[in-house]
């Protein structure tokens, strides 16, 4: 009975030891987590791995794994309400439209009037950006112009930016590539898709051009000091009438006085010859009369001046008119540059321009006559517009280019003109 209750308590005591050894195992295996060896866990805090919410089959932790936003990205991006006040160049048309650009927005503005447009959109505030601002015509199809610029919008709730006229570049649209741009020829009535001077005519002479640059130096020699007496050849009793004279001093510097009385017409030409070092002037007097009916008067102020050795540049202002049943009236300006020629004293214009307006009482028009050329262009670009000024809409243009520009001279010895090419232009006043 001893014996049996003493197996039996030795029994129990086994299974007890069995059971308390089997829960050291289990602590010993949560001990062992990698959570442990991190430090998540402190010796005297209990894990609660049976809990099946915090033990899943991926592994992952909920709060630390899941997707999360940035601080730009978790806050709501502010706006401000911008208004673009714009003033483009003038042009008129039914299609003109305004297109702007900041960024990654693109809206359009709304004419107001005259030239003035304006546009509204709501912009990320404290941000900068390139703002383009495109003018345009046929509904977006032709450029006109634009303006680029920096914009940093603020942090108002709203505001207002101006793009003035002065910030439009016209000068970038050239579509047919012929140095106009595309507002400039529209606002001229040419066409910005085709090179109109590919279809221009080309001429050899400029039109004959009323300037005087042989009506005064023409009488002139390199003798320094120089007196000549103008008086009748002693073969043409007929010139008894010529007279005056010619007084230039060791400088260059004089007066002319030459009357030329053929018959009954006659031209008389005054002026004084001014020197510096490196130019010549003339400010002088032309008067005329053609024996029965007109006289005209023409004053003449002109330049010559030493650019180089080979170049010269050639000014002159002159303005007039002749008067008898009909009136004809011309007022001028000249600014060429001029090579020399070899072996000559007379230069050849290259370039430069020369500007005419001029009235003809006869057949009642106003002529405004220009020709121009920079040094690189192969020809003289001459453009007459003729208003016939009895006649509604009576304008007529005629554009065509030329190979040479021309003068007329006077022919001294017995009247008339004659055309030219090239003005004097080196003189033995100038430094050698």
């Amino acid at each position: 009975m001893v014996i049996k209750t003493s197996i039996y308590r030795f029994v129990v005591l086994l299974l007890f030891v069995f059971i308390l050894s089997g829960c050291s195992s289990s602590s010993e295996s949560t001990s062992s987590d990698p959570s442990n060896l991190n430090g998540a866990n402190d010796d005297n805090v209990p894990t609660e791995t049976n809990d099946p919410e915090s033990s899943t089959d991926t592994g992952l932790n909920p709060a630390e794994d899941a997707p999360t936003l940035t601080e730009e990205e978790s806050e709501t991006q502010n706006t401000t309400k911008v208004s673009f006040e714009i003033t483009v160049p003038a042009y008129q048309s039914n299609e003109l439209s305004v297109l702007l650009e900041w960024g990654d927005f693109y809206f359009s503005a709304t004419w107001v009037g005259d030239e003035f447009w304006s546009a509204s959109a709501d912009l990320p505030q404290n941000t900068v950006q390139t703002l383009i601002v495109t003018f345009y015509d046929n509904m977006g199809g032709i450029e006109l112009a634009r303006s680029n610029q920096e914009y940093r919008s603020g942090n108002n709730d709203a505001e207002t930016f101006v793009v003035g006229v002065d910030q439009f570049d016209r000068n970038l649209f050239d579509a047919d590539e012929d140095g106009i741009n595309n507002l400039d020829e529209l606002i001229a009535g040419s066409d910005p898709f085709v090179d109109e001077d590919s279809l221009l005519p080309i001429e050899d002479y400029t039109p004959t051009t009323v300037l005087f640059p042989w009506d005064f130096e023409a009488y002139l020699t390199e003798e320094r000091p120089l007196f000549i007496t103008f008086a009748p050849h002693p073969n043409n009793p007929n010139q008894d009438s010529l007279s005056g004279n010619l007084d230039i001093d060791a400088d260059g510097n004089g007066v002319l006085m030459h009357n030329f009385k053929p018959n009954l017409d006659y031209r008389n030409t005054s002026g004084t010859r001014i020197h510096s070092e490196n130019s010549v002037s003339w400010e002088g007097v032309i008067n005329s009369y053609d024996g029965s009916d007109y006289t005209a008067t023409t004053n003449v102020s002109s330049t010559v001046t030493l650019v180089d050795e080979y170049t010269r540049r050639y000014v002159e202002e002159s303005d007039g008119g002749a008067f008898g049943t009909y009136q004809f009236t011309g007022n001028r300006s000249s600014d060429l540059i001029g090579k020399l020629i070899d072996d000559t004293s007379v230069c050849d214009p290259v370039a430069g321009t020369y500007f005419e307006v001029s009235f003809n009482g006869v057949r009642r028009t106003q002529t405004r006559t220009s020709i121009t050329k920079e040094i690189d262009d192969p020809y003289w670009r001459v453009v007459e517009e003729t208003d016939f000024i009895d006649q509604e809409n009576g304008i007529e243009t005629t554009e065509y280019f030329s190979r040479e520009f021309k003068f007329r001279k006077f022919r001294k010895s017995f009247g008339g003109y004659q055309e030219v090419i090239g003005f004097p232009c080196d003189f033995v006043d100038f430094p050698p």
